[in-house]
């Protein structure tokens, strides 16, 4: 109960939760006096445990990296939590400061689309803290980032094409709601 209410989960939530945990060698039970975290050093290989935070579970390029983690765990014999912060700067920091009480300090995290946690994410202490972002960050971090390069793409593809010979080029963006919208559409029109 105590758990439910901390975390703000079902019961039953906390339940299968704490069930994974035991299978997984994290947790033991002893009847009659409850549920213990398990010794360190007890022959158990280490598992890499971080938290991916996403802005919205509803798009398919963060389903794909989801989906990327999972094989990458699966192959690794590791684990992670999944955080959907529902494109709120509020609620990417509630996520981030979740992973804070569940003691996990790895993390990935794509950011929302909008800047309001610049400078609370640059507070945080790297020796601490091993933050890494996926496909977009905030200017002026030196936290590591996985992106694909949308600029030198934008720019390779122009000098490809005008290097066959082409006079006229056009990019086609099918959205302007994308990831780093801004940075990609100043990288297109730049190449």
């Amino acid at each position: 109960q105590q758990l439910a209410a901390k975390f703000g989960a079902s019961r039953v939530s906390v339940r299968n939760a704490l069930a994974s945990l035991e299978k997984q060698g994290y947790l033991y039970k002893i009847k009659g006096k409850g549920t213990f975290v398990a010794p360190v050093g007890d022959g158990k290989k280490d598992s890499f445990r971080f938290a991916l935070i996403l802005p919205t579970p509803e798009s398919n390029f963060n389903r794909d990296i989801l989906s990327g983690v999972h094989a990458f765990c699966k192959n690794t014999d590791s684990d992670f939590i999944t955080l959907y912060a529902w494109q709120s700067p509020e609620e990417e920091r509630k996520c981030i400061e979740l992973c804070f009480r569940l003691n996990i300090f790895c993390i990935l995290l794509m950011p929302v689309d909008n800047p309001e946690n610049e400078s609370y994410i640059r507070s945080l202490d790297r020796s601490v803290v091993k933050l890494v972002f996926i496909d977009r960050r905030f200017g002026g971090n030196t936290f590591p980032l996985v992106s694909s390069d949308n600029f030198d793409i934008g720019y390779s593809a122009a000098k490809h094409l005008i290097e066959k010979g082409h006079k006229r080029v056009a990019f086609y963006l099918t959205t302007v709601q994308s990831s780093s919208v801004k940075e990609r559409i100043r990288g297109y029109k730049q190449a």
